[in-house]
């Protein structure tokens, strides 16, 4: 399906006070030259702890994700929060959120990005990812992990704030992807949507 690039993204996750939040904004570049992020937030209980990039910056770090079946291999940012307690990732940047769990690690590794900003960025067909499909996360030492796709899914922002898939705790080696649903419907020029896609350390890997 052909896709027409008219409005603008803008992805932030929101994580303070035990309080975390998936926000969504996409308005016409032409009549909004930068969007403004809405300050709702849902109360998820079990969503992680917040961290500065600094603090969670080591060797594991992530440092380039490459899902060959969308045709993606970029570098990744680890960035925790903003001066706002939100998670912006930049545009065409693939960010790994330092407040989550470091890839291939027990717990759930969150990794965001845009789709459109307005033209396609870095997730434009995250949303052609399914179960099965596999992909490698390599930290800054080289070491490469491979990772398989074991559902994806949409939701709005309320349901992905209150997702313990998401923001809860687990002794699996998670991750989940998480970006804008460009089918999802559009009030206000928003997209209302997200689309997530969940995988685990492959063992075949």
């Amino acid at each position: 399906m052909t896709r027409r690039i008219t409005r603008r993204d803008s992805l932030a996750l929101v994580s303070s006070l035990g309080l975390a939040g998936l926000l969504t904004r996409c308005g016409n570049p032409q009549t909004e030259a930068a969007p403004r992020l809405r300050s709702h937030v849902a109360p998820a209980p079990t969503a992680p702890a917040a961290t500065s990039a600094s603090t969670a910056t080591t060797a594991a770090t992530p440092a380039r994700v490459a899902i060959p079946s969308i045709g993606l291999d970029d570098p990744v940012v680890a960035l925790g929060l903003d001066q706002n307690g939100q998670i912006v990732p930049p545009n065409h940047t693939v960010q790994w959120y330092t407040g989550s769990a470091v890839p291939g690690t027990p717990g759930i590794a969150v990794i965001a990005g845009h789709v459109t900003s307005p033209k396609p960025d870095v997730f434009y067909r995250l949303s052609e990812l399914a179960p099965g499909n596999t992909f490698t996360v390599t930290d800054r030492r080289g070491v490469a992990i491979a990772f398989r796709v074991t559902r994806v899914g949409r939701s709005t922002k309320e349901e992905l704030t209150n997702d313990a898939t998401v923001w809860g705790t687990t002794t699996d080696r998670t991750l989940v992807l998480v970006t804008c649903d460009l089918d999802s419907p559009v009030r206000d020029s928003h997209y209302e949507g997200n689309f997530i896609a969940w995988a685990i350390v492959d063992p075949s890997g």
